[in-house]
């Protein structure tokens, strides 16, 4: 309702990564709390970009024209978010809402979307079960 996303893109990027990291704290808060729902809307922008590091300042992307600004916009290691905590956090929270959806209506995939990382985690994982059974037999 205050539109604050859509500011934060035009701000200095420290003020980005202190938007990103807030984000990311209250989707852990909010899975923390058990309100799946808010955890999976304030982790999915973050984790669906596969930038991770670069969204909180913990990593350098690999464009070397920027490499210097972005090195020094690093955060020290002490307040580093763990990356695996947070892409685990939202797939469980996905998984959560997914999984009754894709039981009450396997087919009916594109209306009730709300994870799309944690769909293409689901359609590899189907591909590989799929083709061990046939070599299993």
């Amino acid at each position: 309702m205050s539109h604050i996303p859509d500011i934060a893109i035009n701000l200095d990027p420290t003020i980005q990564i202190i938007y990103n990291r807030t984000l990311v704290q209250l989707g852990l808060c909010a899975f923390s709390l058990g309100l799946i729902q808010e955890c999976v809307n304030s982790l999915g922008d973050i984790v669906g970009t596969g930038k991770i590091k670069e969204l909180l300042g913990q990593g350098i992307s690999k464009n070397p024209v920027n490499e210097k600004e972005e090195r020094r916009r690093l955060l020290p290691y002490h307040m580093y978010i763990n990356t695996d905590v947070v892409e685990a956090v939202h797939l469980c929270a996905a998984m959560l809402i997914e999984i009754p959806n894709i039981i009450v209506d396997p087919f009916e995939i594109v209306k009730k979307l709300s994870s799309k990382l944690f769909r293409r985690q689901y359609e590899v994982y189907k591909v590989i079960i799929h083709s061990r059974k046939y070599l299993i037999f």
